[in-house]
């Protein structure tokens, strides 16, 4: 399997980098959106929140990595990873990115929106970075205004079912993002054109 990170700097390729084990705020997808993918992800593939980014061509790495200018790398893991792939070449173009949106402020409805705080506070919630499963289904369970609408938003969730579990020997789609969480590390590689 080769995948391609874009990193701005030089990076060692000697350097074993780390699994961390703290969550990743998301930059590319609204904590929102991030918080009801989460919710919904099946055990058997990769946490957003721990994952880091690739892409399965250099020069879409390139692009999309952020830094425009940066140096693209080939991905090598260590041991032990879980890695997936979606549909779409970065999440941020995911049509839940919006759709989830929409659903979630139509059926709180107006009155909602314009209450006090302190009646938009229990629901409002959702839109905190970096919940974890266990507070997104307390939220549900414990606000009426959401509880009346869990099952909904539930059914809407479909990120996770374009999502596919990739084996390192897998060949890979030619455009979709990747995401990994390498438990025993990865480097990162030069020179990987004819590689």
């Amino acid at each position: 399997m080769k995948i391609y990170r874009s990193i701005n700097g030089e990076v060692s390729s000697k350097k074993l980098n780390l699994y961390l084990t703290t969550s990743r705020l998301p930059s590319n997808v609204p904590y929102l959106v991030a918080n009801l993918w989460e919710w919904k992800r099946p055990e058997k593939l990769p946490s957003r929140r721990y994952s880091v980014y690739a892409s399965p061509q250099a020069q879409l790495a390139q692009e999309l990595g952020g830094c425009g200018n940066g140096t693209v790398y080939q991905v090598k893991f260590e041991g032990n990873v879980k890695v997936a792939q979606i549909k779409h070449e970065d999440s941020r173009y995911h049509p839940e990115c919006r759709s989830l949106i929409k659903i979630l402020t139509q059926h709180l409805q107006q009155s909602w929106v314009d209450s006090p705080i302190e009646t938009k506070n229990k629901a409002g919630r959702l839109w905190m970075p970096c919940l974890s499963k266990t507070e997104i289904e307390t939220i549900f369970n414990d606000t009426d205004t959401l509880k009346e609408i869990k099952t909904v938003v539930w059914n809407s969730i479909k990120y996770w079912e374009d999502a596919r579990l990739l084996a390192r020997e897998e060949t890979l789609s030619n455009t979709g993002e990747i995401f990994f969480e390498a438990f025993d590390g990865y480097y990162l590689r030069k020179g990987y054109a004819g590689t």
